[in-house]
């Protein structure tokens, strides 16, 4: 419902950062085709970028954009953040070859906590959850993550996500926040 404002990047546009020498094509193939994330100041608020960080870790990568700050956040499922150091001075030089343009990475990388796996599994389905509350959700800023902190919530889940990625809708999640009873968010 939020296409004109969030934008979904394949993970292999991080994947094609590994070549520096292909800055330019890179970033031709996926911020300069008309379809593709708009980084510009009237462009999507939301770009959602999965990012392998590790062999066998994937986190999120968020790139927020409001009308006088942009921020690029980082979710890290794993209890143990990871060092997000080599990734943000990669995006910095990824900016730099293309410095006619507006900045993917405006300032460094800020950590921002989501969901926290129980497990050394779930990643990348945490990696999904956190780009369907981007996308569907009205103000994912002000999501309740805290109520996705629970054990094994990845692994009930999946069905969830499965169903949600084959028919592109996501199920109405309900919160209780009132005595009166639950409201949608």
């Amino acid at each position: 419902p939020y296409r004109n404002t969030r934008h979904y990047v394949s993970p292999s546009f991080t994947h094609q950062l590994t070549q520096q020498d292909r800055d330019t094509t890179t970033h031709i193939r996926q911020f300069e085709q008309p379809l593709g994330p708009n980084k510009q100041p009237d462009g999507h608020d939301y770009i959602i970028l999965p990012h392998h960080i590790a062999p066998n870790h994937w986190i999120t990568l968020v790139r927020h954009s409001q009308t006088h700050t942009t921020q690029l956040l980082a979710h890290d499922s794993f209890p143990r953040i990871h060092d997000l150091t080599m990734l943000d001075a990669r995006l910095h030089l990824f900016d730099n070859h293309n410095a006619s343009d507006t900045p993917l990475r405006p300032h460094p990388i800020i950590y921002q906590q989501t969901i926290t796996q129980s497990d050394d599994y779930n990643c990348g389905m945490a990696v999904i959850l956190n780009a369907i509350v981007y996308l569907y959700q009205p103000h994912p800023h002000s999501f309740p993550w805290h109520t996705l902190q629970q054990p094994s919530l990845l692994d009930s889940l999946r069905p969830i996500i499965l169903a949600t990625i084959i028919t592109n809708s996501p199920p109405t999640i309900l919160f209780p926040t009132t005595a009166t009873g639950p409201s949608p968010h």
